[in-house]
């Protein structure tokens, strides 16, 4: 007996000296995290790798309804690029791209990238949980890269509820998944920018050629309509 009075009373010692052994013992589960009737997406770790010529940090999160865990570790944001390199990702709530439009949206949520010895140009693949309750919605991703150009791209929300796209810089990204949509689910990613280079390449191709058309029926001159060549001003806006 007195034995065991004095274990309890050594016990209780250490946990008076040591306070975070004795809440260690009560730590909260993931149903505690939340609040009863919140709704949404708690990041609950970030993974990172270096493997097989690729650099990746992933956000996985548990997806919440009314303060229950509907699903678990869920790969919620991840950024890929070229191995070697060493990103920070935060999550962010009071910032967002500065060509941010303000629209009724089901959701806008943010990501700053950021990295001491990311090579500038280097390819940079993203990937994002939107959800699947947002399948078939247009997310719309306002993008202002580290070197302050901007652009806006428009992705549709899979199946599986992801959104995926590259880039060619380091940037902070925000999300806006609109409130109704017409367009299909798809599952596969939607094409990238050198994708979308190449479209516009060949629209501008074809136009100049129509133009060019146009102005040999009327007998015009070869200078283009509009064109002032005089002087050109830097192309702003676009990936560098």
């Amino acid at each position: 007996m007195r034995t065991k009075l004095l274990a309890v009373f050594f016990a209780t010692l250490l946990m008076m000296a040591f306070p975070s052994i004795a809440m260690a013992i009560d730590s909260p589960t993931s149903e505690d995290i939340a609040p009863e009737d919140y709704t949404g997406i708690i990041v609950v770790d970030t993974q990172t790798s270096d493997a097989n010529g690729i650099s990746k940090v992933t956000m996985v999160a548990d997806v919440y309804e009314d303060g229950k865990v509907v699903k678990e570790n869920v790969e919620y944001f991840s950024v890929e690029t070229t191995k070697g390199t060493e990103m920070q990702v935060d999550v962010v709530d009071n910032e967002k791209a500065s060509n941010f439009v303000e629209r009724d949206y089901v959701s806008v949520q943010s990501f700053v990238i950021n990295s001491d010895n990311y090579n500038k140009g280097d390819k940079v693949t993203i990937a994002y949980y939107a959800g699947t309750d947002n399948t078939n919605l247009t997310c719309y991703i306002f993008i202002e890269h580290s070197d302050g150009t901007t652009e806006t791209r428009e992705r549709t929300v899979g199946r599986d509820g992801m959104v995926h796209f590259d880039m060619h810089n380091l940037s902070i990204v925000t999300f806006a998944v609109e409130k109704t949509s017409d367009q299909p689910a798809t599952d596969e990613i939607e094409k990238d920018e050198d994708m979308d280079k190449k479209e516009s390449a060949s629209e501008k191709e074809s136009a100049s050629e129509k133009e060019s058309a146009s102005e040999k029926t009327s007998g015009s001159t070869a200078t283009v309509k509009g064109k002032d060549t005089s002087s050109k001003s830097p192309k702003t806006g676009g990936i560098l």
